[in-house]
């Protein structure tokens, strides 16, 4: 993100993996891996449904889908990186994507506050926010994750800790 003519640094990551609203967490299964798949989009002109992104300022941000839940079952990619994957709805998978992943969200934080004026992206408006995602989880480390959300439980990823902040177990973050 730049603010005018200067680069912010981020000062943290959440990544969350939940169960999408609609999706019998029973149903979950772990990202194959090598699966890809992106969120977002850098190429579009007008913004995204709040499903896949969503902007917010201050102590509440505000939290969209992010990621696609809905897998066909067999592709690990497809022209494109979009065919394979699917978002759920209120009745959870489409049918031509019938197997349920984690639903992966990134919740990014930089030092601003105030107005939006200014802000901008590497790829162009806040409308262009886009991450990739290849699963490289080991698949034991993978299958702990997906049986907490079975559980019905929110599982988050360690957050990283900014540069010059000590973490408690006393090392120095990143």
């Amino acid at each position: 993100m730049r603010r005018r003519d200067r680069a912010l640094r981020p000062l943290g990551l959440d990544a969350y993996y939940r169960v999408a609203p609609g999706v019998d967490p029973a149903a979950v299964r772990p990202y194959p891996l090598g699966l890809v798949m992106p969120a977002g989009d850098p190429f579009t002109r007008r913004p995204l449904p709040r499903q896949v992104l969503a902007w917010g300022c201050g102590s509440g941000p505000v939290v969209s889908s992010g990621f696609p839940d809905c897998w066909d079952g067999r592709r690990l990619d497809s022209p494109g990186h979009r065919a394979h994957v699917a978002h759920s709805g209120r009745s959870g998978c489409p049918s031509g994507h019938p197997v349920a992943l984690p639903r992966l969200t990134l919740v990014i934080w930089y030092p601003h506050r105030g107005p939006a004026g200014g802000l901008s992206l590497s790829s162009g408006g806040p409308h262009t926010a886009h991450a990739d995602f290849l699963n490289a989880w080991q698949p034991g480390a993978l299958a702990r994750e997906v049986r907490c959300l079975r559980r019905g439980v929110v599982c988050s990823a360690a957050r990283p800790v900014p540069p010059g902040v000590v973490r408690r177990d006393g090392t120095p973050g990143i």
